[in-house]
């Protein structure tokens, strides 16, 4: 499934995430600043991916077609926007992530529950880092 939610801002945000409440919370969240676009498993949006390009990447761990590690590990093996940063967001304990996400240009693993003003002022620091 795919939903989209406009704001002035032309920076454009995806979102994987099969949880519709989940989704709907983030696109809620960050669509006062930014153009979000939403998909609910990671084939479509890797689909989407080859032919669109998001400023940032919010992707579940956990996903019903791919998980959120093979989703990333998919766009940096096929070359898409490699230099799109990812957010990756679980409710599975650090222990339980891998360590080498870094490699797929994962900036952030975001543990739920999370505070909204955080991933939202997260995303702004990591665009401005990437416009310096």
């Amino acid at each position: 499934m795919y939903t989209t939610a406009c704001s002035s801002s032309r920076d454009k945000v995806l979102i994987v995430e099969d949880n519709r409440a989940m989704s709907l919370l983030l696109s809620h969240i960050l669509s006062s600043h930014f153009e979000v676009i939403s998909f609910t498993n990671a084939l479509p949006a890797f689909s989407y991916l080859k032919k669109n390009e998001p400023d940032i990447l919010i992707t579940d761990y956990l996903l019903p077609d791919l998980d959120g590690y093979g989703f990333v590990k998919n766009i940096y093996q096929n070359g898409l926007l490699p230099h799109i940063p990812i957010f990756m967001v679980t409710g599975l304990s650090p222990a339980q992530i891998p360590d080498d996400l870094d490699t797929f240009n994962v900036k952030e693993v975001i543990h739920k529950p999370f505070n909204p003003e955080m991933l939202v002022q997260k995303i702004f620091n990591v665009l401005e880092t990437i416009r310096i």
